[in-house]
């Protein structure tokens, strides 16, 4: 029986595959076997892995339809021998002595796992960079901080795991998902009693292209990677705050994955974790003891998340309300021209016109100050009322998340015919003092030309 069975999913990295497998036979540890997982490849990887085992018998290939990341990995845990099990991805490689010294330290303290830093390699610039997993000086679990907990136990590779350690919580990945290894570290740092730490062994490559780097493409396959750690844990009866930290975790991923979506994009997985909030199963209380977030303002923005994830209505005032506010009335500068919008009409001007016929305009209309806040606030109030008409009255969240306010349909409609009147008046004036260079009708509904 092999000390390590070091584990490469394979799947078109020729350009990269020869540093990664030469960086692994060349090993000081030589007891170890090598299993290289061909997820359907179409370029010249399967050859190479080939070629590799003739010359080394210590190589084992096991070549398969392409799965995934995962799913590859699952495969290479099925035909691992070794007493210990190390992930190797196969665009990076490993110092001469990691299997040695990992072993060593699993030996040493009897690990469950044993985690490992890692140098960032930009192949770009062709720059070299220490990760911020950098276990050097650490001696045990309780040095690393609950904000980095759960994340210092997310990537697959570089930890070395007991083989004995995967077998009794039967550790899979979720398979045909990108950030596979998400719930597998999460389920690996609740389970986890021993841990041992070495000095940075690993060199991380970041390209383009690479799986970490698409990630408007398969982002929702957090909420997949999130279900399957859900189901995976849900029979177990399990209470541990590392359990909650997983869940905080996961939450706060959604919240920084959410913002760099496309627009297009993000409705569709706002309404995947919406359908996943029940089992989540964290409430605001949760979100502001939690150790886990130390940013306040970085916590105060995942709780205005949650909030928003809550409620429905909140969704409505802020991606509608908003709109109807715009539609009704908003001033804009596009390139060569002031954009007008006033009751759902937009009408562009050439702005060399406007620095004259705005003086005239402004004494007309804005006299004062207070006069122009008078007006801003009508407008706002015609929007409350085409926003939430023939509706009961309502509790909704500002767009900035904070102040919570309720909004009486009755007020709003008596406020309605007053407000409608002060922004045709406004679009008078202005059809008084500007020729329109175009005029475009939004059909938001609210009031015509």
């Amino acid at each position: 029986m092999p000390k390590i069975s070091v584990i490469i999913p394979v799947y078109n990295v020729e350009n990269y595959l020869k540093q990664c497998l030469d960086s692994v036979v060349n090993q000081t540890l030589k007891d170890i076997e090598i299993i290289c997982i061909d997820d359907g490849s179409t370029d010249n990887s399967s050859t190479l892995c080939d070629d590799y085992a003739l010359i080394d018998s210590r190589i084992k290939v096991i070549h398969q339809i392409n799965k995934g990341l995962g799913g590859a990995r699952n495969t290479g845990l099925k035909y691992a021998t070794g007493e210990y099990i190390l992930f190797l991805d196969s665009d990076d490689w490993v110092k001469r002595s990691t299997c040695e010294i990992m072993l060593n330290k699993a030996i040493e303290i009897d690990a469950d796992i044993v985690l490992s830093g890692e140098t960032l390699y930009y192949e770009n610039t062709n720059i070299y960079k220490s990760g911020w997993r950098d276990f050097k000086n650490y001696n045990n679990i309780e040095e690393i901080s609950e904000s980095n907990f759960i994340k210092t136990f997310t990537p697959a590779w570089a930890r070395l795991y007991s083989k004995s350690f995967i077998k009794k919580y039967n550790l899979q990945f979720v398979e045909h998902c990108y950030y596979e290894d998400n719930s597998w570290g999460c389920l690996v740092a609740i389970f986890a009693k021993r841990i041992g730490f070495v000095e940075n062994q690993f060199f991380y490559r970041q390209r383009d292209g690479a799986i970490t780097s698409k990630k408007d493409e398969k982002v929702f396959d957090w909420v997949k990677d999130f279900e399957y750690f859900y189901n995976f844990i849900k029979d177990k009866n399990i209470n541990s705050k590392k359990l909650e930290m997983a869940k905080i975790w996961y939450l706060l991923n959604f919240y920084n994955y959410y913002h760099q979506l496309q627009n297009k994009n993000k409705k569709i997985f706002r309404n995947k974790i919406r359908k996943i909030l029940p089992i989540l199963n964290i409430d605001i209380n949760i979100i502001k003891n939690t150790k886990v977030i130390t940013n306040k303002k970085e916590k105060t923005r995942l709780i205005k998340f949650f909030k928003f994830l809550s409620s429905n209505l909140i969704y409505k005032y802020l991606y509608i309300h908003k709109n109807v506010i715009q539609n009704i009335f908003s001033v804009k500068n596009e390139n060569l021209y002031k954009v007008i919008t006033i009751l759902g009409i937009k009408i562009k001007f050439l702005r060399k016109k406007i620095k004259e016929q705005s003086l005239a305009l402004q004494k007309e209309l804005f006299i004062t100050e207070e006069n122009y806040k008078i007006l801003n606030k009508k407008i706002f109030n015609f929007a409350e009322f085409i926003s939430h008409y023939n509706k009961e009255p309502i509790k909704i969240v500002e767009p900035d998340y904070q102040n919570n306010l309720i909004y009486d349909k009755d007020f709003y409609k008596s406020q309605a015919e007053e407000s409608y009147n002060s922004a045709q008046i406004v679009l008078n004036i202005f059809k008084k003092y500007y020729s329109p260079k175009s005029v475009l009708d939004l059909g938001c509904g609210v009031g015509t030309w």
